[in-house]
């Protein structure tokens, strides 16, 4: 009795703590991914892009230009830093 009731909670904490370790590989696998490229590449330089939008208003509306790529879209104006480095 005691001996059964030892196994279920074993178990139980056991079944627990596989469910804890799945749920955050799988919450955070994006980062996992990101962990793993590091770990790879470690001794290779790393490129980092940043990109930002301006919200211009004039007139009570928002100052929207042609897109590049696509002709019928229109887009914020903003762009891409490229820094040396």
């Amino acid at each position: 009795m005691i001996g059964s009731a030892f196994f279920n909670i074993t178990c139980s904490l056991i079944a627990a703590f596989i469910g804890f370790v799945f749920g955050t590989v799988w919450t955070n696998r994006k980062r996992l991914k990101l962990w793993a490229q590091a770990v790879i590449r470690c001794n290779k330089p790393i490129r980092v892009s940043a990109a930002y939008l301006f919200r211009i208003k004039v007139g009570g509306k928002y100052l929207l230009i042609r897109g590049n790529r696509i002709k019928d879209q229109y887009q914020p104006v903003g762009g891409v830093y490229k820094g040396n480095g």
